[in-house]
């Protein structure tokens, strides 16, 4: 045995790595039972050490895991607002849209309304000068019938 030991030490037993070794519950009780007891005390040891090794390495990954699924569920509520926001800047748009429909709308027909102004107003402007011109019609008449009417009067009483 203190061969085997030796062996085991520079890592080869029986021209097998210290890794292909047999590691199972029962090939160790196999050993025990043969007289190996140093090997199955190594074949322990080595298996305890795996077993740390391998409980470490899950704790490991089952934190790397959490924190994975961590990130994961930030990242679809940052998802899940951004859809929001762009349901909701999807609603602003549209509605603005139909504001502006009715904006562009109002517009137009203020445009029309204003070009009907104008012609009312160059109508009602001919209008005028049309009136004055009667008006000053109207006072030559007045003026030449009241002048008529004064000279007879003066001719009249002359004549009385």
């Amino acid at each position: 045995t203190p061969l085997k030991t030796a062996a085991a030490a520079a890592g080869n037993s029986g021209g097998r790595g210290w890794r292909s070794r047999r590691t199972n519950q029962d090939e160790v009780a196999l050993d025990i039972e043969q007289g190996d007891e140093e090997d199955a005390g190594l074949l322990t040891a080595e298996r305890r050490e795996r077993l740390s090794v391998m409980e470490y390495e899950r704790k490991m990954n089952e934190a790397i895991i959490e924190q994975t699924d961590q990130e994961i569920q930030k990242t679809q509520r940052a998802l899940s607002e951004i859809a929001e926001m762009m349901q909701d800047l999807s609603t602003m748009v549209h509605e603005q849209g139909v504001m502006i429909e009715n904006i562009e709308s109002s517009v137009t027909e203020s445009a029309h309304q204003t070009e009907l102004g104008v012609l009312e107003l160059r109508s009602a402007q001919e209008h005028a000068k049309s009136a004055r011109s009667k008006l000053c019609c109207i006072a030559g008449i007045c003026v030449v019938v009241v002048a008529v009417a004064v000279i007879l009067v003066v001719v009249g009483v002359k004549f009385f």
